[in-house]
């Protein structure tokens, strides 16, 4: 949820470069947050996603940068590590 503070802030702004600032400050947020999922996961890891209106089951192949890759059955997923769930 959005504190109050910054949506205040967000009204206030006035110009597209202090939107754009905003922009970028949230962007790199993001990328440090996912940054630190992906280490959550080890390759060979059981996890759960949902997707195409079911829950996936599978494991963990490969650790990527932003992703993690997962097998579930024959087919490769490349997976946001939000979306992900540990399964044992």
């Amino acid at each position: 949820m959005l504190s109050e503070l910054f949506k205040s802030e967000v009204k206030q702004m006035k110009t597209v470069e202090e939107v754009h600032e905003a922009w970028d400050f949230l962007k790199l947020k993001h990328r440090t947050i996912q940054a630190g999922l992906v280490l959550n996961f080890d390759v060979g890891d059981g996890v759960s996603f949902f997707s195409r209106g079911m829950t996936q089951v599978g494991k963990v192949t490969k650790v990527n940068q932003k992703t993690v890759s997962v097998l579930v059955g024959t087919t490769r997923w490349k997976c946001s590590p939000n979306s992900l769930k540990k399964v044992e």
